[in-house]
């Protein structure tokens, strides 16, 4: 028999994202929540939220300032990634394991930036539906409620309502 595994992830770590992980946890559903150290755009989490929610759910990293990480170069770039990384495993004492590229920006170099930094998948934007991915450095997504992404072809919205989900 196949096995059926349903993540939920939220990006940039906002102070919101305290409640969500309370009603993930209420409903008994697990989520990975992809915390920059700041953000500018955002009220961010406290070191004190930040362990909260690493008590009921996966951190994953989001590099350290929530930067655009193909336009920086990659000595900047492994800085935030790492960085990113080694301040979520100093505040929760657990070892971080995701990255997700802020934006959904990504290439080759930053891939393998994201790689060499140990850890052992990465989330883009995509939309790959339930598709095998092939490659754990380009998870995608499934559906998405996002302003980094539109859905000009349709897709999202056609998949959306081709699938539901039986209790």
């Amino acid at each position: 028999m196949s096995r059926l595994i349903v993540t939920t992830s939220w990006d940039d770590g906002s102070i919101q994202d305290l409640r969500l992980g309370e009603l993930l946890t209420k409903y008994g559903i697990k989520g990975t929540f992809y915390i920059p150290r700041f953000s500018k755009r955002i009220t961010s989490m406290q070191n004190i939220d930040l362990l909260e929610l690493a008590a009921n759910h996966e951190i994953g990293a989001h590099t350290v300032n929530h930067a655009h990480l193909t336009q920086i170069p990659q000595s900047e770039a492994k800085v935030e990634i790492e960085g990113s990384k080694f301040y979520l495993e100093e505040i929760s004492g657990k070892k971080v394991k995701m990255f997700c590229y802020p934006f959904g920006e990504y290439n080759e170099d930053t891939k393998q930036l994201v790689k060499t930094s140990g850890f052992s998948g990465a989330r883009t934007v995509k939309f790959n539906g339930l598709k095998d991915i092939p490659d754990p450095y380009e998870f995608g997504i499934t559906t998405v409620a996002s302003n980094h992404q539109s859905d000009e072809s349709g897709e999202i919205a056609r998949y959306s309502r081709s699938v539901s989900i039986k209790s």
